[in-house]
């Protein structure tokens, strides 16, 4: 029948409407399907015998609490994908050893807040293994904003950096991060935190590393604003499909304005508008992949409370970048 699929359940036959599943290819969709595919390569042409032994000798022998499935024991490649998918979104080399000693370390303590700036600054915890630790790792993560009123989840997910600890020089918080929805005002969005241990073991679950804390975006002046401009980009030596022009749309009444994730074939990537904070200058960002690793900057001043028609200033990066309007 049309619309529907036919299933066999205990009860027998029966007929469902039939869904389609929906597969937006987010650049962090298509940078963590990147990253599973690289970690099960380097499993199985990568690590010695004796490696994969260590890996499935720790994940034997640690167990850990799922909110989903109680207590969960993986194999030793799982737990060895677990660990480098992590490192690989977040850019960072692959490590093939085993963790040290045996057991998942908790997901980090911390607070998070939005600067004047339209950055978020982590606030961590000084007791956290990851921090006096040379295999420790600090892990961030954010969902896009959502409407206050709304119940749905922010619709990128975006790792937003990384800090590295030390035994003998530990770092010290706040960790500030680039935001790039720093001029939303009735949004909110999620920031994830996570943790590679002393051990060298990453928090579990690596979907929801750590309950989201909420932050609120700086005041809105800009909602007479177009709602769409358009940046293009040119000049751009490492990718030539990067020379384009962006549509970037505003987030509610914000004085943020946001592309489509966009596929360069190079690699995924999005652009970024927003007044800063303080009002007295906007900025644009081309931000790569999930990082965000940011590849280009350029800023105006704010004259009209609207962004800038015309071309920018570079900040760094290469390439041009002029707005106009539909």
């Amino acid at each position: 029948m049309e619309g529907a699929s036919r299933i066999l359940t205990p009860a027998g036959a029966q007929l469902r409407a039939r869904s389609s599943r929906v597969d937006p290819s987010t650049p962090r969709q298509q940078s963590n399907r990147s990253a599973w595919r690289v970690a099960t390569g380097l499993w199985r042409n990568a690590l010695t015998g004796a490696q994969r032994d260590d890996w499935n000798t720790f994940a034997l022998n640690s167990p850990f609490d799922s909110r989903l499935r109680g207590t969960v024991t993986l194999l030793g490649i799982h737990a060895f994908r677990t660990l480098n998918v992590r490192l690989l979104t977040a850019g960072l080399a692959p490590r093939f050893p085993a963790p040290t000693a045996f057991g998942y370390p908790p997901a980090p303590s911390a607070t998070v807040s939005l600067t004047a700036a339209g950055n978020i600054s982590v606030d961590y915890d000084l007791a956290d293994e990851w921090r006096t630790s040379d295999v420790g790792v600090l892990l961030v993560n954010a969902l896009s904003p959502r409407n206050l009123s709304s119940n749905q989840i922010g619709r990128l997910a975006i790792h937003l950096g990384t800090l590295a600890g030390s035994s003998t020089s530990p770092p010290s918080p706040p960790l500030v991060l680039p935001y790039p929805w720093g001029g939303n005002s009735a949004w909110s969005a999620s920031v994830g935190i996570a943790q590679v241990g002393n051990n060298g073991a990453p928090s579990p679950d690596a979907k929801q590393p750590a309950p989201p804390t909420q932050v609120q975006p700086c005041p809105t002046i800009c909602s007479a604003c177009p709602t769409t401009h358009t940046v293009t980009v040119a000049g751009r030596t490492d990718c030539a499909a990067l020379n384009r022009a962006w549509q970037v749309t505003i987030q509610g009444t914000s004085c943020n304005w946001t592309s489509a994730p966009f596929n360069s074939g190079c690699f995924p990537q999005l652009v970024n508008m927003r007044m800063d904070c303080t009002g007295n200058t906007w900025k644009i960002t081309m931000f790569r992949g999930v990082g965000p690793i940011i590849m280009a900057e350029w800023t105006a001043p704010n004259a009209t409370n609207c962004p800038k028609i015309g071309p920018w200033t570079l900040l760094s990066g290469t390439g041009t970048a002029t707005v106009t309007t539909p």
